[in-house]
């Protein structure tokens, strides 16, 4: 399972961390992206990585009171133009594709605010901009069954990514039966993402082909360190309780001398982010172990739709 470490472009220690690691598996978001294209930070970041995870920000959209194409700065979700955000988004997407920082990117997931057919419509436009081949699907649950392997047909489609995603749990929903999802496009060899479902038990209970976290920077906000337990869960404890002794030496001693805020931040976000490196493998081996392998599905899918 690919645990995609986000937020990287929130703060130059992210980028700083998750390239200093190695981190395999990156998401970034276009919501920030003046943040992001002025950091050389995440440029090296996203090319030491393998899966380069572009998000359009749209979610985070909608639920902001702010807005990065609004005249004023601020204007409110509902009166966002968002035409004209994925006209910037397709050209920030031009852009870093050619620069060969990114391998696939997610849609503008607005269905519920603006239709099913803006939506296709949205698809035919990353088609005329060359970026058909990277694009992921998302699938909601104001859509239908039949819309899921409507969408997995189209992500088998010829020069497309293979790939589509799915929303993870929300607030005053019954929880989806994320397995019947997983089972459908597991026998097709379609790859399936998972937007906020790293919790531990979720993680454990749904073989997701990735997902994503912004977790992993936890530490910081709480001045606690990360710790991998052997089922592939990360957990924080207190410096006093970290298994390595040079390790909470080094954070105690950074604390204690008052150096300034950024070494000591940097530090747990290393270690935090070879934690989630080291739980993503952990819980692949566990899949694998438990039947679900994901490279031998796409490579001999069970079924094949005409």
């Amino acid at each position: 399972m690919k645990i995609l470490l986000a937020a990287i472009e929130t703060a130059v220690e992210h980028s700083v961390a998750a390239h200093r690691c190695s981190a395999p598996y990156l998401l970034t978001s276009f919501y920030y992206a003046p943040r992001v294209t002025a950091s050389p930070s995440w440029v090296r970041a996203l090319q030491g990585a393998q899966l380069r995870f572009a998000d359009s920000g749209a979610f985070t959209l909608r639920t902001s009171v702010l807005s990065v194409v609004g005249s004023s700065g601020a204007a409110g979700a509902a009166d966002v133009d968002y035409d004209k955000y994925l006209h910037k988004y397709l050209a920030w997407l031009q852009i870093h594709n050619r620069a060969k920082l990114l391998d696939v990117w997610v849609e503008l997931d607005l269905g519920a605010i603006v239709g099913l057919p803006w939506v296709h419509t949205q698809r035919l436009a990353y088609q005329r901009a060359g970026l058909d081949h990277g694009l992921i699907n998302v699938w909601h649950s104001d859509n239908d069954w039949d819309y899921w392997l409507y969408l997995l047909r189209e992500a088998k489609r010829h020069g497309r990514s293979n790939y589509v995603a799915i929303e993870g749990h929300q607030l005053n929903r019954p929880p989806l039966d994320y397995a019947r999802f997983l089972h459908a496009a597991y026998q097709r060899g379609v790859r399936v993402h998972g937007f906020k479902m790293t919790a531990l038990e979720d993680l454990r209970r749904y073989p997701f082909y990735s997902a994503d976290s912004s977790s992993w920077l936890s530490p910081t906000r709480t001045g606690q360190i990360p710790y991998v337990d052997r089922l592939g869960g990360v957990t924080n404890r207190k410096h006093i309780q970290a298994p390595d002794a040079r390790f909470r030496a080094a954070l105690i001693h950074a604390v204690s001398t008052k150096q300034p805020k950024r070494p000591a931040r940097l530090m747990l976000e290393e270690a935090s982010c070879r934690a989630w490196i080291q739980a993503s493998h952990q819980l692949t081996a566990m899949w694998v172990q438990r039947g679900v392998d994901w490279d031998a599905a796409i490579a001999s899918p069970e079924v094949v739709d005409e």
